[in-house]
């Protein structure tokens, strides 16, 4: 089962990297790209969205540990936030956000204090 999460992340991996031909010019900041934006709301509530799901998907449904299943669904979370953004790096006229990953990991660290409030 290890094996097969391990070749499943690797295809995630794969497939979003690979998900867009790269421009010449990778773009790695935005001169304009502001902290208060309703971009940075999305990535905020989508990440805890998120969270909170796969959480109470492992804890509630498949009665996983509450420690494996906070741990998990982080490692998920920023996973897909580290990926969304290397695949815009690599669109034409996009950019990769450090901006966009902490409001990913702000919303995610929001919702593990919310969940970790309700146990």
């Amino acid at each position: 089962m290890r094996i097969a999460r391990t070749f499943f992340l690797m295809f995630l991996l794969w497939a979003g990297l690979s998900a867009a031909e790269p421009d010449e010019k990778i773009t790695l900041s935005k001169p304009v790209d502001k902290w208060l934006a309703m971009d940075k709301l999305k990535h905020f509530s989508t990440s805890f969205y998120l969270t909170t799901t796969v959480f109470y998907g492992q804890n509630r449904i498949f009665d996983i540990q509450t420690d494996k299943s906070n741990l998990k669904a982080v490692g998920l979370t920023i996973s897909f936030g580290v990926l969304k953004e290397l695949r815009d790096s690599r669109q034409k006229n996009n950019y990769f956000s450090w901006r966009d990953l902490v409001a990913d990991i702000l919303g995610t660290s929001a919702a593990v204090l919310v969940l970790n409030r309700i146990e």
